[in-house]
């Protein structure tokens, strides 16, 4: 089932990745990391014919997070 959402647009920036150079835009949205919120910026783009369906990038590996791209639904912080 697909639910539409309306959200402001924060900005749009050109995102470079594999398959090249695309506009992007981004949104800001609250996102949950075990018992902590985030409000972080997230770019729009089509990942229904990728595996992972929603990217965590570096940024949040400043907030004391270690991302494991091979797990899954895990929380833990860096020792």
């Amino acid at each position: 089932k697909e639910t539409l959402m309306v959200k402001p647009v924060s900005r749009q920036s050109v995102v470079r990745s594999a398959s090249g150079s695309k506009m992007r835009i981004f949104i800001k949205e609250r996102i949950w990391i075990g018992d902590k919120s985030f409000k972080v910026e997230i770019n729009l783009a089509d990942r229904s014919n990728l595996s992972k369906k929603m990217l965590i990038g570096k940024n949040i590996i400043k907030l004391g997070y270690l991302i494991d791209a091979k797990k899954s639904f895990l929380v833990s912080y860096r020792q």
